[in-house]
Formats: C-alpha cells, structure tokens, sequence
C-alpha cells in the first residue's frame, strides 16, 4: 500500500480492518454470480483521496464578506437541537427539551436528519463533526472510525441514471468497481432492480464493517423533484442496511417532511446569548474588540438577526473589515434579506426551481412584503395560524399569479427556499425575525400611494412606519407628512409615539435642512412631551427622559439658527405648564400658518432644552447640508 494512504488511513481504519470489510462486501454478490472487482489497495487510494478532500472541506469557512477563510475549529460554537422538530410542536415546553448536536452520538438513535433554516449552521455542524473525527479521539469511539461525504448539490450535474445516482457517488467514493453477471446487465426493470439491491448491498456491507459516518449534506439543495424522490429512495434503503455505520443528513427544514425508518429527525436551535458572545469572541478574537461588537449590535433594532450564526458570522466579518457595524440599520436589513433570498445559493451555485412561474427572488421578495405587512395590521400577534395564512394568502394571490387554494404549497416554499418565513409550531407560523418582518412591512408601505389614514391601521404600525420614514426615496417629505397630516389629525394614544421615536433614532434616517422638518420634528417632539403626565410610573418617567434627552440631541442638530428664527416666527411663549417629568415645560402657541401643511395650535417645550437652544454659550451651528440622525 502507498506511503500516503496507509498515513491518511492510519488511526481510522486498519488495513487488517479494511481487508476484511473488502472481502465481507465482495461476498454479498457472490449469489448474483458478479464480482467485487475493486482490490483492498484500490479503496484504500479511493479512501485516501476522498478523506483528503473531507479534511480540507472541514477545515475552514469561507463566503463573499470574508477578507480570508476561516479555520472551523477555532470559529465553530457548539450548536443546539430541539429533541422534537419546531414545525411538531404542539406545546411551548417542548422547545426547552434540547440536547447538544455532538451529544446525539452518544445516544442509542441509530441515524439522524438534521433539520434547520437557511443560515442555522447545518453544514458548519458537519465540518465541525469531521474535524471531531480526524483530531479528536474520545468523539464516539467505539460508533465512528471515519466519515464519507457527499455534498448532494453535487448529483445534480450528474450524468448518471437518477434511481442509482446516490449509489453510484458512494461508490467512486470508495472505490468500488463491478463485474456484473449477465442477468444483471442490460436496461430491464429486473435488471436494474437486481443490480441496484447488489450495489446496495456492497456498499452498506462496507460502511458497516468499517463503521463509517456517512455525512449526506443539502438534501433541499437537489434541484428537481424527480431527481428528490430517486435520492430519497436510495436513502431508505442505506438507512434500513446500515447497521453498525451511521447516517446523517441534513436539510433546510421546509423542505424535508419524509419520515425514514431508524432515522431520528432533530432541528438545529437558534444560537443562545451566551453561544453569540463565544461566537463573536471566537470569530473576532480580541476580547475588547468583540466587546464592542456586542454592544453595537445589542443597541441596534436588528440584535435579533443574531441568533442565526450566517447572519452573525456576516455581521462579524462586516466588523473586522471596517471596525464597526454598518451605520444605518436598513443596509443591514437588505443586505440579510439579498442573503438569504439569493447571495448565499449563488455562493454555493445552488439553484432552486419554484413550482410556480414568475415566482422568482424578486416576486418572493414582494410577496413577503405584502404579508408581512398585512399580517402586522390583521393580527395582534407574533405567531401566526395556518387560517391567517389562508385568509391572507386570499387577498394577496391573484396579484402574484399564484393559485388560489395553494397557500399551504407556497407557505412551504418560502420556508425552504428563503427561510423568511418559517414553521414554528403545529399549524403556527412566524417570521424568521421579527425585525426583518418590520422592514417587509415599511417596504409595503413606502410603495402604497399614500400613507394610510386609518387610525386603526397606523396604531399598529409606529415601528414599520419608522422604518418607512428611513427608507423612502425622500424621508424629509415622508416625515412631514406622517406628523403634520397624519399624526396632528389623529387620536395617538399608549405606547405608539414613544415606539415611534425611540426607533426613528435608531434608524438614522438622513434629513434635509429644511423648515417642514424643523416643524415636523418638533411637533412630535412636543407630541412626546404630552404624552407624559403625573400619573406616569416612575419607571416609565425615567424611560421618558431618557428618550427626550436622546430626542433633544437630535433637533439640537437640527435646530440651526435660522430654522429656530423661522420656528420663532411661527409660535409665541405663552407660558408655563405643568413638571411632567425632571424640567417644567413651556407652552409656545400658532402666530402663523406654515406653507402646505398645517401646524397644531400650541407645542410644548421642556425649559431646560429652550434654554439650551436660546443660550450662547450652546451656540448652534448654522449650515445646509444634509442632516445624518
């Protein structure tokens, strides 16, 4: 045997093993009178080049963000799986059952199917397992000596007969080459049954006698239907054979609802926060450094995409090229949703036929629009019923050109080719992140040909409509109207203005220096300030403040000398009204009528900040130029 396989092999498979398991395979075709014509040296070399590419494979990480790849075994966080898939829970104590990914090898399940959505570290999961195999000792001894590969995106620029194309890429894996008897030649159905259960058999006669893993990685990344169903049936069949071998396959969990004998289905889990701050430090490695990070994104109104290591390991290498997260929080929303809709399959050259005509990314993009933002406006919840689906669906389908009595399908479809929208429970439905389904939301709404008037509408809406204010083409104009037509001429009532506020800051839209924001902007201010009165909590008063005083930053910038001579030329001090909080707040009433919009009649002003604003030693720079929040 060749110096460099007997080294690949060497502490996985002895040669006295690998001798026996050739001879036992061979064995299973003597009663079809064929031969095993591949020598034990051959599938050695054939093991030998195929654990090479296995190692290199697992060793690293890459996508378009990173400036180099990345070593998986220092970057890798230990991931978490539901017992019991998201999709069959019926109640909310079955998320709490989970056990640890590596652990599962531990336990008397004899093969898995390793469910999660885009981006949730399924194939990073298989890397880190085989590098477990190759460097690690004590990892499932006595259940693994090796693992064998297949990337099953690969079958799809197969040449070979799709009922055997599986079987046929295991066995260039191992090596294996046949003389088959007559009986078992030519193109018959008994034919190709007989050589298939004969091939069948050599191969699982091999993995169980050598005890491999057998890692089958993207089943959802098979493109056509036929080609699914011809795998799925060679995948029962190695899972009813393989004994003393393990099987593991993985796949985006809308697009896997099969049950396989002696397979367990586990569903990989969101990461955790401590998993976020091992991730960023392992990824980032410098402490002070990931520190920021951390802090960064837990201050940013998308910290929820975090809990999916694609979207957090892209946020991380975003970082470490330019020493911060982007700066406004709706590039961060398009770049995850270009991510998932598109760039990571066009990394991988995974391509994904839809079952509908013209339903491509773009359309899919649209459509999600749409049902985030009617979902937000027709159902007081987070989590949705498969009739709010339906009765959604309804009103939405015809314009998508899409069937009418095919939600459930189309559902299913955005789960598994998006990973937007997901199953999150029997018959219950959610976005994948709520702040994602807030941008969908305002992308709705920007394109709607004005804003609603519906109060009832708006009301349900203040972090959607922020984000709209960020995102449209002119955010100046799109906040004067909101405030000065919207806003003033309806009842605000709860928690929608401090909402509202707190994630327009958030968002930094870029502003005009120009009079109809100056009043906007006050007057939602002043609408602010209202909202607050003796009977608030106390908590709810030092909340209030903190959020005034981040307000009051804002339209100090704002607020340069010649929009506070044009404010001053409009309202009158008046008077003085009532401590609402920690400053007692002036009244300043109409003198006169702004230009195309209508102003309220009085606004309120905290003293503390008019004197800021009137000092001189608070000078306020006077200028033109675009305001950036």
């Amino acid at each position: 045997m060749p110096v460099e396989v007997a080294h690949i092999l060497e502490g996985y498979l002895a040669r006295k093993v690998l001798n026996t398991a050739v001879r036992a395979a061979g064995n299973c075709l003597v009663g079809v009178k064929s031969k095993l014509v591949s020598t034990p040296d051959a599938i050695a070399a054939a093991l030998e080049r195929h654990l090479g590419e296995v190692r290199n494979w697992a060793s690293e990480v890459t996508f378009g963000d990173l400036k180099e790849a990345k070593q998986t075994n220092r970057i890798f966080v230990q991931l978490d799986c539901y017992v019991v898939p998201r999709h069959r829970h019926i109640y909310p104590e079955e998320a709490v059952t989970k056990i640890p990914l590596d652990a599962l090898f531990a336990t008397d399940a004899k093969h898995f199917v390793f469910l999660g959505t885009p981006g949730a570290g399924k194939t990073t999961s298989m890397k880190s397992l085989c590098n477990k195999i190759f460097t690690d000792e004590n990892f499932a001894p006595d259940r693994i000596n090796y693992p064998v590969l297949i990337k099953l995106r690969d079958l799809n620029h197969s040449d070979q007969s799709a009922r055997v194309v599986l079987l046929n890429a295991l066995c260039d894996a191992l090596g294996l080459t046949f003389e088959f008897a007559e009986a078992l030649q030519g193109k018959s159905q008994d034919a190709l049954r007989l050589r298939f259960e004969a091939v069948a058999d050599v191969v699982c006669k091999l993995l169980n006698e050598t005890k491999a893993l057998l890692i089958l990685d993207g089943f959802d990344e098979i493109a056509e239907f036929e080609l699914r169903e011809a795998v799925l049936h060679q995948v029962r069949t190695l899972a009813l054979r393989l004994d003393t071998a393990t099987l593991a396959l993985t796949s985006r969990t809308g697009e896997f609802m099969a049950v396989i004998d002696t397979t367990r289905i586990f569903e990989i889990c969101s990461l955790g926060p401590e998993q976020i701050t091992d991730f960023a430090k392992k990824w980032i490695e410098d402490d002070t450094k990931a520190e920021s990070f951390l802090k960064q994104v837990a201050q940013s109104p998308f910290a929820d995409s975090a809990i999916k290591p694609l979207t957090l390991a892209h946020l991380c290498a975003v970082f470490e090229r330019v020493g911060s997260i982007p700066e406004k929080p709706k590039t961060v929303y398009r770049k995850i949703l270009h991510l998932l809709l598109e760039d990571w399959d066009e990394q991988r050259s995974v391509k994904r036929k839809s079952r509908y005509s013209s339903f491509e990314s773009d359309r899919k993009y649209e459509f999600l629009a749409n049902l985030a933002y009617h979902l937000t406006v027709e159902c007081r919840s987070v989590v949705f019923s498969s009739r709010d689906i339906a009765a959604i669906y309804r009103k939405v389908c015809q314009d998508f050109g899409l069937p009418q009595d095919e939600a459930v399908d189309v559902t299913k479809e955005l789960e598994s080719h998006t990973g937007l929208f997901v199953q999150c429970g029997f018959g219950e439905f959610e976005f994948a992140h709520k702040s994602l389904q807030e941008f969908l939301a305002a992308e709705f709404l920007v394109r709607l040909p004005s804003i609603p008037h519906d109060n009832r509408i708006l009301e349900k809406l203040p972090n959607e409509l922020a984000i709209a204010t960020t995102i449209s083409s002119n955010p100046s104009l799109y906040l004067s109207e909101l405030v000065l037509r919207r806003f003033t001429e309806l009842t605000i009532q709860g928690s929608f203005l401090p909402t509202y506020v707190t994630r327009l800051l958030q968002e930094r839209p870029d502003f005009k220096s120009e009079h109809t924001v100056v009043f906007a902007l006050i007057t939602l201010y002043s609408m602010t300030v209202k909202g607050y009165g003796r009977d608030t909590p106390q908590m709810q008063l030092f909340l209030y403040d903190q959020l005034v005083s981040e307000f009051e930053d804002l339209l100090s910038c704002v607020l340069r000398t010649n929009s506070l001579a044009e404010f001053e030329r409009h309202y009158i001090k008046v008077g003085q009204a009532t401590v609402v909080s920690s400053s007692p707040v002036h009244t300043f009433r109409k003198t006169k009528e702004l230009k195309d919009f209508a102003l309220p009649q009085e606004l309120l002003i905290r003293e503390s900040f008019f004197k800021r604003l009137t000092s001189p030693t608070e000078a306020i720079p006077i200028g033109t130029s675009p305001l950036k929040i």
